[in-house]
Parts: structure tokens; C-alpha cells; sequence
């Protein structure tokens, strides 16, 4: 805390020019330090405070639209919907491609175009993550269908991208002499060439990906993938980006279960610089080596190996090594490895009752972990501590701590957003029946909610619990009578959104701002749903929630929606000076 408290005085002193401006190279340097600490949401401010001043040379003001599209892009793998994943991913695409338009021929261009394709490719891998949901069971086609084009989009933007490396390749001597500057020049744009080969191959498998594990279709392209990986190995294994490749091979090979050749290069792999103290390690190759980890561990865990204790260890030594990366995305795979292996091994008949016990506590300890993430592993985590509750004679019924409550509910968000999606699209009698069918599951989640809340202790992460009160707030705001479809909770959904935006205005602004606008509606909803002699002290509710509003972001978009919604009420009521 005391280190992010310091690095945000020094941003306000940078941002209020309490120092003087520094060289160019100055400026890049620090946005790339704050997002490689992850103070994305300072870089991103940051930025935005150099296209304001003047005193920015030139070339820094270019590329600033780059800068800010890899900042979200980074940033958005860490948020917790699918909508607000995608939100942020399109707001990149349009950082990119502003740049690329006005500045085709930058020395930054082909990076930028790699870097939009990572934000299409991300995109598809959110739709596929979608398509897996047990929720989004009837979308499943839909889900598949726009990864398929966000995957076939990007192959092109690769291709577009692997073109003019080979161009540029293509235009110097054959042979330059290592003491000649063109040289590094030369090995850099023949790496980026090799690196968009490799992405071509892995766009390939990633369109597997989108079809049912073990269909024809989803076999066709490993295989293909596996045949072009193997290829790039073959030709540029001296290379990361050869390894690379090997490894995707592998992955290949795992995915139609020939795990005795999967393993096979995974340990291969492995074995790169062993002698060598990982701190030591070029850091290209630690990365790759933790992703190849992950992948083994899923081989141990194969209905044909069963290594269970085997994936439990090379889980336990990794974790030990690799605190601080505990909650990165391949540390969240490594230790969901490591839960699927603690609860096999417990099942075991020959783990005795002591051991069984202990390993399903360990287990459940660390799904709690994991489920307070968003990503792939979010919704097997929330299944797999039921499970474990039930095998350690637990009430499966109803969750008795918070951070399984939280995990419950949040899932249960998720189809509730979907559910009022296709509301919003639909008419009239269908409409209304919809409307009707999402009652239960709203009751569902206010109860599941509830309960959490009404365990929190001082160990539970404030954030998650400030987020659980406004999806609180949210479930209320659309519960109906099922007869009448009249809002029934109005009042509650306003009370417990403007406590939230009062306790975290300091803490949490965005979301104290989501909440508050959520009081808001529901105060408005409320003084809707009265009769109008008896909207007095709904009128009040009104203006000072939307007061609020106006005082604490006054040149947001919510404010202004505020200034609307206030000067409606003062109309209707017959205030035209107010």
C-alpha cells in the first residue's frame, strides 16, 4: 500500500508539472514502468495529461494514441464481464487504427499492427470463453460463430503484418557484418517476421477453439496448427519464437489427447537452461517455461496419466518460487491444476481419511483464491467449492462465507446481464414474458447476496464486498410483481446503491459513480410508481441523489444525464425556474 500511495504522489506531481519536463524518451519510459507494476489507470491518466500540455515533443504527442491502446488492452484482461472486457477492447481497436491512419509509415507501425490483431485476438477469446459458460448454453453457436470471425479478422491483420516484415527483410544485403548497425536492424525485423508466422499458426488453433472439443472441424485445425508449428520449430528453433512453436505443437498434440508425445515436449522444453538459477534466465524464456508448466500440469492430470501427486508438487515448488505472480493468468491455471489433482487424489480409495480431509481443505482454500478472478477459471472454481463443501459435509446448500456467496453471485450476474439483453430486444408479449421468467433467478441472487453480506468478515477483500452491495442494488432495481410487473423494490435498490457511493466516493469513484447513478434510477423508478400526491419525499431522494452526481463528477456523462433526469422532475412538478 505504501508504494502505490507513493507512486500516486508522484504521478500528481508529474500531472501538476511540479517537475520539470524530462526528455522524450523520458515520458515513454514511465508509462511502460507504470503498466509493467500494473497502475494502469495512472498511465492511462498520465497520457491523457501529455496530450494537454505543450511542452510534449512531437514525437512523443504520436504515438500517445499506441501508448493508450496497449495500456487497455492490458487492462482489460483484468476485468471481471465479458461487456466490459469488449467495451475495452473496442476502445483500443480505436486507439490503433487512429494511429496506424495517421501514421502509416511510423517506425511503430508494424508493432501497432500487431498489437491490433492481439486486440481482435482477444476479443474472439472472450466470445469462446462465452461460448463455454454454463449459463450462454443456448447462445453456444452464436458465441462460437463471432470468435470464429474476430479469429479470421485478426489472421489478417497478421498477414498484412508478416508482409511487410518480409519486405523490409527482403531489402537488406544478404550478408552484413555484426560491427555494422544495419545488422541488429536486420535480426530485429526477422525476428517480428518469425513472431507473425508463429501468430498465423496459433490464429489456426485458436479457430479450433471454437468448435466442440473432438468434433471433425475442431481436429482439422489442430492438425493443421500442429503441421505449421512443427514447421516454424523445424526452421527457427534457435529462436523463442521456434520454441514457441514447439510448445503450441505440444498443446496441439494434448487437446487430442496424445498426451505420451504432449509430455514429451513439454519436459523438452522444460529442460532450456536448466542449469540456470531462473532469476538468471532470459525473461522471454521464464515466460515461456511458466506457460509450458501449466500445460504439463494438465497432462498429469489426463484420464491416462493420473499423476496426481506429481502435478501437486510441481505446482507447490512453483508457487514458491513465484509469489508475486500468484494471480497473473498462468498462476491461476497452475494453481487450478493444482485443485483438480488435490481433489482426484482425495477421491482416491487408497487416500486415507486424515490425508483425504486435508487435501479437499487445501483444495477448497485455494478455489476460494482463484474464483476471486475473472477469466476461464471463474466458473469451474465456483463448481468445484460446492463440490468440495459437499465432500467436506458442508451445507451445499447455501454458502457459509463470503467469498463463495460473492463467487455464487457473481456468476449469477452474468445471466442475469444476458437475460436482460435479449428483454431489451424483444416486444411486447414476449417481453413480458421474459421479464416474468428472470423473477425467480433474481430472488435467487438477492438471497445468495444477502448472505454473503451478512457473513462478511475483516479478512474479505472490500472490494468484492462494496461490488456485492451494488449488484445488490441492481438485483433490486429490477425485481417485479409477477402479476403486474410492477417494481417492488425500488426504495431498497436506491438505499443500498447511494450507501455504496457514499462509502466508496473516496475509495472506488468509478464504481461509487455506477452506484450512485443506480440510486438514481431507482429513486426516479420510485417517484414513477407513486401516486402524485405522495411523490414530496421521492422528489427530494431525487434531487439530491442526481445533486450528488453533479457535485462529485461534474463533467462526466452521468452528471449530465442527472441535469436531465432533474430537470424532468422539476417539469413534471411544475418548477420551470428550478
Amino acid at each position: 500500500m505504501k508504494l502505490r500511495w507513493i507512486l500516486a504522489l508522484v504521478v500528481g506531481l508529474v500531472l501538476s508539472g511540479a517537475f520539470p519536463a524530462q526528455a522524450s524518451e523520458r515520458h515513454l519510459e514511465f508509462v511502460e514502468g507504470l503498466r509493467e507494476r500494473d497502475y494502469l489507470d495512472f498511465a492511462m491518466i498520465y497520457l491523457e495529461q501529455l496530450e494537454k500540455r505543450g511542452d510534449v515533443p512531437s514525437e512523443v504527442r504520436t504515438v500517445i494514441p499506441f501508448e493508450k491502446a496497449i495500456t487497455l488492452l492490458k487492462g482489460a484482461l483484468a476485468l471481471r464481464t465479458a461487456d466490459a472486457q469488449m467495451k475495452q477492447l473496442d476502445q483500443a481497436k480505436a486507439y490503433l487504427e487512429e494511429f496506424l491512419k495517421a501514421n502509416p509509415n511510423h517506425a511503430e507501425a508494424g508493432r501497432a499492427n500487431t498489437e491490433l490483431a492481439q486486440v481482435i485476438v482477444v476479443k474472439g477469446k472472450v466470445e469462446v470463453q462465452q461460448s463455454k459458460a454454463p449459463g450462454n448454453a443456448a447462445q453456444k453457436a452464436d458465441f462460437q460463430k463471432r470468435a470464429r470471425a474476430h479469429f479470421a479478422e485478426a489472421r489478417k491483420v497478421y498477414q498484412t503484418a508478416h508482409d511487410r516484415f518480409k519486405e523490409a527483410y527482403d531489402k537488406f544485403d544478404k550478408y552484413i557484418p555484426k560491427t555494422d548497425k544495419r545488422y541488429e536492424a536486420r535480426e530485429e525485423v526477422f525476428r517480428q517476421m518469425v513472431q507473425s508466422q508463429l501468430q498465423l499458426a496459433v490464429m489456426t488453433y485458436e479457430d479450433g477453439q471454437t468448435y466442440d472439443r473432438g468434433t471433425p472441424e475442431n481436429k482439422k485445425r489442430l492438425t493443421e496448427a500442429a503441421a505449421a508449428f512443427d514447421q516454424i520449430h523445424a526452421r527457427y528453433r534457435q529462436l523463442i519464437s521456434g520454441l514457441y512453436a514447439r510448445m503450441w505443437e505440444a498443446k496441439c498434440f494434448e487437446e487430442q489427447d496424445d498426451i505420451v508425445k504432449a509430455l514429451g515436449f513439454y519436459n523438452e522444453l522444460l529442460e532450456h537452461s536448466k542449469d540456470l538459477p531462473r532469476n538468471q534466465r532470459a525473461p522471454q524464456l521464464v515466460r515461456m517455461q511458466n506457460m509450458v508448466l501449466h500445460f504439463k500440469l494438465i497432462c498429469l492430470n489426463h484420464e491416462k496419466r493420473k499423476d496426481h501427486r506429481v502435478a501437486i508438487q510441481e505446482a507447490e515448488e512453483w508457487l514458491k518460487e513465484n509469489r508475486g505472480q500468484a494471480s497473473s493468468r498462468v498462476g491461476l491455471g497452475i494453481q487450478w491444476e493444482m485443485v483438480r489433482a488435490q481433489e482426484a487424489l482425495a477421491r482416491q480409495e487408497t487416500t486415507g481419511e486424515s490425508d483425504k480431509n486435508k487435501l479437499l481443505q487445501q483444495a477448497l482454500e485455494k478455489s476460494r483464491f482463484i474464483n476471486r478472478f475473472p477469466g476461464e477459471f471463474k466458473d469451474g472454481s465456483t463448481a468445484m467449492i460446492q463440490k468440495l463443501m459437499v465432500a467436506l459435509n458442508r451445507e451445499p446448500g447455501d454458502p457459509k462465507d463470503f467469498p463463495t456467496a460473492f463467487g455464487v453471485a457473481d456468476n449469477m450476474m452474468n445471466d442475469v446481464r444476458r437475460r436482460l439483453t435479449q428483454i431489451r430486444e424483444a416486444r411486447g408479449s414476449e417481453q413480458a414474458r421474459l421479464l416474468i421468467e428472470l423473477q425467480p433467478v433474481l430472488k435467487e441472487a438477492a438471497r445468495i447476496l444477502q448472505i454473503g453480506l451478512g457473513v462478511v468478515g475483516p479478512k474479505d477483500e472490500p472490494k468484492d464486498v462494496n461490488r456485492a452491495r451494488f449488484y445488490l442494488a441492481y438485483i433490486y432495481y429490477y425485481m417485479r410483481d409477477q402479476r403486474t410487473l410492477k417494481a417492488t423494490h425500488s426504495l431498497d435498490a436506491a438505499i443500498v446503491a447511494e450507501f455504496t457511493a457514499q462509502k466508496l466516493l473516496t475509495k472506488q469513484p468509478e464504481l461509487a459513480l455506477d452506484a450512485a447513478f443506480m440510486a438514481q434510477a431507482a429513486y426516479i423508478q420510485a417517484y414513477s410508481d407513486e401516486a402524485p400526491e405522495k411523490r414530496e419525499a421521492e422528489i427530494k431522494r431525487v434531487i439530491d441523489v442526481c445533486n450528488f452526481i453533479t457535485s462529485n463528477w461534474p463533467t462526466s456523462d452521468r452528471a449530465n444525464d442527472a441535469r436531465m433526469d432533474l430537470g424532468r422532475v422539476y417539469t413534471e412538478n411544475r418548477q420551470p425556474a428550478e
